[in-house]
């Protein structure tokens, strides 16, 4: 939250100077790394992880506040989960490698817009 609070007025001043694109990540955008187990609707009983989904739970919550505040000045906020990637956290044992979430991330702020 500090960090977005930090460079809005940077985001503001590049929204404004792209105003010819349409509000997307070209023109400025924040972009939050979440997690499906961040979901309130897709938690199961398993209490497994409980303080990175409560972790995640907030991280959810905190971009839908800051989409709503920053969406006046043209400046779009989401979440991507990247899927279960091999990371330190994922391990070896993950189906997606690290390579492969990056480049499914990038295609989906290539494509995010309002």
């Amino acid at each position: 939250m500090q960090l977005t609070r930090s460079f809005q007025p940077l985001l503001k001043q590049a929204a404004e100077s792209q105003a010819h694109l349409p509000i997307s990540c070209g023109r400025a955008a924040v972009c939050n790394l979440s997690a499906e187990l961040g979901s309130i609707k897709g938690t199961n009983r398993n209490y497994l992880y409980t303080a990175y989904k409560v972790s995640k739970a907030g991280l959810n919550m905190l971009t839908k506040c800051s989409a709503l505040d920053l969406i006046k000045d043209n400046i779009i906020c989401f979440s991507v989960h990247p899927g279960w990637a091999q990371t330190g956290l994922g391990g070896p044992q993950a189906p997606l490698s690290a390579e492969a979430a990056v480049e499914d991330m990038i295609e989906i702020m290539d494509n995010c817009t309002k």
